[in-house]
């Protein structure tokens, strides 16, 4: 039988499972069409000011060193005692 403590870590865990679960396995493509749109109508000066190209994200990177240890350091950071 699970402790409280472990009660509420398994129900978080399930609740970040049933979050994530649409996005898994999820095939599609963005489309930045607007995005690259309203870049087009920046100066140059804007430009170079806010130096954003969607196709510089280097997505396998963010989700693998940024957005999973960072949910890890939430899940074990102590939230649970």
């Amino acid at each position: 039988m699970l402790s409280m403590k472990g009660k509420r870590k398994l129900k978080y865990i399930v609740s970040l499972a049933r979050t994530y679960q649409p996005y898994t396995f999820f095939q599609a493509r963005f489309d930045d069409t607007n995005t690259r749109g309203l870049i087009q109508e920046l100066s140059m000066e804007e430009r170079r000011m806010f130096g954003f190209n969607g196709r510089d994200i280097d997505w396998e990177h963010y989700i693998v060193n940024v957005h999973l240890p960072g949910l890890k350091r939430e899940l074990f950071r102590g939230r649970f005692s």
